[in-house]
């Protein structure tokens, strides 16, 4: 007897049918909308951030997310200040390849790791403490976490440095000292709300204490700002460096 041939119709509703499930999956995984909220919430109310993260605890038990849409939003926005950086600066198709891979393996994903494995090294080591109960550190913070809290932080340095910049720099450049305490003062409040949101990343955990460590970080941060309006250009000092050329 021979077999019967496959209707092409069922076949093909299958295959939409193994689509819909797909998309559907990928729905689940990344939720733009609630993403895109919390990056609101990072840049103007960082301890309404992490309020929120205590019931993704309680529902997940976990402190690390299990969403990667932060991290594919942020990537998304280097992309395009690659691609706007780019254009303005003519660097051609082979430079915009070369600065989309500095700004996203090199920037966000390797220094990106080295700071966040350099925080949650000092977290387990001095922020947090081994109960006497037990010979195994039981509060030890999860790496993932630090990742989580390094991410958070990054993306206003992303909005500020990468992308606000982009639009000034013709102006933060000049060699008056109005545009270098401008420049400057962009690179600072990116950096302190880092710092920021460094410190309620870590604090929001019950197993840390004196996590107002972190916040001396901010106090350096003031004394090389103020030391730098002497006249020490601080946006065109690194935009010279990172492209290699005279701004």
């Amino acid at each position: 007897m021979l077999p019967r041939p496959i209707n092409s119709s069922s076949a093909g509703s299958s295959s939409k049918y193994r689509r819909r499930n797909i998309i559907r999956s990928l729905s689940y995984k990344f939720n733009f909308d609630l993403a895109l909220l919390q990056l609101f919430y990072l840049t103007i109310s960082p301890r309404r951030f992490y309020r929120q993260l205590y019931y993704h605890k309680q529902t997940k038990n976990r402190w690390a997310r299990d969403d990667p849409t932060i991290a594919v939003i942020i990537a998304a926005t280097l992309a395009v200040s690659g691609l706007g950086w780019s254009l303005s600066l003519h660097l051609g198709w082979r430079g915009l390849l070369k600065l989309l891979f500095r700004m996203l393996l090199v920037d966000y994903v390797l220094i990106g790791g080295l700071i966040s494995t350099c925080f949650w090294l000092f977290a387990n080591k001095f922020l947090t403490q081994t109960p006497t109960y037990t010979t195994t550190n039981s509060q030890s913070i999860e790496f993932r976490y630090a990742v989580d809290v390094h991410t958070n932080g990054y993306f206003v340095i992303v909005l500020i440095i990468y992308l606000i910049q982009l639009f000034l720099y013709p102006l933060l450049v000049k060699d008056e000292w109005i545009c270098t305490l401008f420049g400057n003062t962009l690179y600072v409040v990116a950096l302190l709300h880092y710092v920021h949101v460094t410190y309620l990343g870590y604090a929001a955990l019950p197993s840390v204490n004196n996590s107002e460590l972190i916040l001396f970080l901010a106090s350096v941060i003031i004394v090389l700002y103020l030391a730098s309006l002497v006249g020490f250009n601080v946006s065109r000092a690194c935009l010279s460096w990172y492209f290699g050329r005279d701004f």
